[in-house]
């Protein structure tokens, strides 16, 4: 699942990557 992806790279970046995350859902 992409968003389970995606919430490693939040913790592992920050909140730049968050809203990246946000956007690809």
């Amino acid at each position: 699942t992409p968003s389970a992806v995606a919430r490693d790279v939040v913790e592992a970046e920050g909140d730049g990557y968050f809203v990246y995350c946000i956007v690809r859902e």
